[in-house]
């Protein structure tokens, strides 16, 4: 049978009771120090595991991802600004992409590949180089992705930029997980389709693997706060939520401007903002 955190600490107090009333009372010195001993090398240990373990149940876990570094748009300070933990996901090849990822890193924020991967619909000059294309060899697939994952040095995993047609391929999407497994990097799918493969084959590989729950940006500050909302919501019911916000036109300084209110507002929810690595060293 397994005892809840507050059954514990009952049942250890009536065990510290003993124990003290054996240390104050008892008469043979012999048998107080064995008590000591049990008592600091053993139960002590074990009620402050517990009061841990207890304490982190009670918190709703944020893993925020902020997309499309690597473009150095006007916007990008207002995120390295921000006093809270994210992941910066930054774009391969670009002009600047070696840049965002070492502001990121300066300002103390977690890096991510943001992997460009051709989509249903959208426009070729939005991947950038290296990116995955269908029409790719394996080859030229493995090339790219080693490239990627060379320039973004910094990065503990990757997430896909667009893609919605290459995460329903499952011949690339076995090269890109074989080799993130070898690499012991974890994958964000950001859930661009429906019909994504990632999950089941991530599984296949032993994967570090996560799904995005909800995009945040919009226009309109109030709905970028409400969609924050949404997110605590999902972290309440499961634990914890993935978000994913951009840089640039899609999100900008007005999805900065609602991460720093929002967080001013949350903090006496026993929330915490959470990097992508926390969140994969973390057992619910």
């Amino acid at each position: 049978m397994i005892m809840t955190s507050m059954t514990c600490i009952r049942f250890i107090k009536k065990i510290f009771l003993g124990a003290s009333m054996i240390i104050i009372f008892g008469n043979k010195f012999r048998l107080k120090i064995y008590i000591l001993i049990l008592l600091t090398s053993f139960i002590l240990p074990f009620i402050i595991r517990v009061l841990i373990a207890d304490e982190k149940n009670n918190y709703k876990y944020i893993a925020l991802i902020i997309d499309d570094f690597g473009n150095n748009t006007s916007d990008t300070q207002d995120f390295l600004d921000l006093k809270i933990k994210f992941t910066g996901a930054v774009m391969p090849g670009l002009e600047n992409s070696e840049k965002d990822m070492l502001n990121l890193k300066k300002a103390g924020k977690e890096i991510i590949l943001h992997m460009p991967m051709e989509p249903h619909h959208g426009k070729k000059s939005w991947l950038g180089p290296n990116c995955l294309l269908k029409n790719l060899g394996d080859e030229q697939v493995k090339k790219n992705i080693l490239k990627s994952l060379d320039e973004i040095k910094f990065a503990v995993g990757v997430n896909n930029h667009m893609g919605s047609k290459i995460m329903e391929d499952e011949r690339i999407l076995n090269i890109f997980f074989k080799i993130l497994k070898e690499k012991e990097l974890i994958f964000v799918d950001s859930k661009t389709t429906n019909k994504s493969l990632a999950k089941n084959l991530a599984k296949k590989y032993d994967l570090k693997f996560y799904e995005r729950d909800i995009f945040i940006d919009d226009k309109n500050l109030n709905i970028v706060k409400q969609n924050l909302v949404k997110v605590l919501e999902i972290a309440k019911k499961k634990k914890f939520a993935i978000a994913i916000g951009h840089v640039g036109p899609a999100g900008g300084k007005i999805t900065a401007q609602a991460i720093k209110e929002f967080y001013a507002e949350c903090k006496n929810q026993k929330t915490k903002f959470i990097t992508l690595s926390e969140l994969s060293r973390i057992t619910f």
